[in-house]
């Protein structure tokens, strides 16, 4: 996973909510999708489900280099989100079966 020092300027959303974007094929969502560990600005360790906005690719990876603090909403939308320190099963699960998503891809494989 990307870094584990990013803070986020949100909190994570309620238990099982996403907030995906209409109309993004599966294939999009598993190129874009990144699960970053991070502290929120309460203190508390959360996962973020961010799907990454293209454009900001390379300042992404930039900063997760750094292990810069930033907001993540930043670099693109956030759609999962929750509080702990690794993704539940469940979560997981979903991201694999309706995006085929299985890890994030490295910083430098990034397009």
């Amino acid at each position: 996973m990307f870094a584990t020092r990013f803070i986020s300027q949100r909190k994570p959303l309620a238990a099982g909510a996403s907030s995906l974007p209409a109309a993004l094929p599966s294939s999009i969502v598993r190129q874009r999708l990144h699960v970053i560990y991070a502290t929120d600005e309460t203190g508390r360790r959360a996962y973020y489900c961010l799907l990454l906005n293209p454009s900001k690719h390379a300042q992404f990876a930039m900063d997760c280099k750094k292990h810069a603090s930033v907001s993540l909403t930043d670099y693109g939308h956030i759609i999962h989100s929750g509080y702990g320190d690794q993704l539940p099963d469940t979560l997981r699960a979903t991201l694999k079966s309706e995006y085929g998503w299985e890890g994030n891809i490295p910083a430098e494989e990034m397009a």
